[in-house]
């Protein structure tokens, strides 16, 4: 006979179960990373005017406070991608943040526009880690829909769940490792 904890355990059909203890407090932090993130990346934008006349700056060279963050983040991000598959993603997550502390107080302490700038890239290069996530797509075929997962960098595809009803609302598990479906019987 089974206690009422292994049945609520057991997985509907047609689900994709994960740990769901607090999946709105996932949502929640994970949201909040990704605006912290992004309000770093572009925090300088509004200060252009004034590191033009601060540092006697072409508007161009003051521009690449932003476009070097942006660099950045181009360039570490397919390796990030990949040493978050090998690795649990939130202590990549949680890692990234506080390095990404690092040289976003030490842009403040910059006397130069190159000092600056250097600052900004480093910080672009451990951005990706914050939102390094993985990828969720559903697929259509004559009579079966496939919802697949696939790494930040498009590689390693896996078919997480097939069906012949459509896969509507996958949402991700609180700590990312996959996706929940709720049944879609009628």
């Amino acid at each position: 006979m089974s206690t009422i904890d292994e049945v609520i355990d057991q997985p509907q059909p047609g689900t994709i179960q994960f740990d769901s203890l607090r999946p709105f407090a996932g949502v929640v932090a994970v949201v909040i990373c990704g605006v912290c993130a992004f309000v770093d990346m572009y925090c300088t934008q509004p200060l252009l005017p004034m590191f033009v006349q601060l540092f006697h700056a072409s508007k161009g060279a003051a521009g690449l406070t932003v476009s070097s963050t942006t660099l950045g983040v181009a360039v570490a991000a397919p390796f990030v991608g990949s040493y978050a598959e090998r690795y649990n993603r939130k202590n990549v997550i949680v890692g990234s943040i506080f390095a990404l502390a690092v040289p976003t107080l030490l842009a403040a302490t910059s006397s130069g526009l190159p000092q600056l700038e250097f600052w900004r890239f480093l910080q672009g290069v451990l951005m990706p880690g914050i939102f390094a996530t993985t990828i969720a797509y559903v697929t259509k075929a004559p009579g079966k829909f496939t919802l697949r997962i696939t790494d930040a960098d498009g590689e390693n595809i896996q078919a997480a769940l097939i069906d012949n009803q459509p896969i509507i609302s996958p949402a991700w598990s609180p700590d990312s490792s996959g996706c929940t479906c709720p049944p879609q019987r009628s």
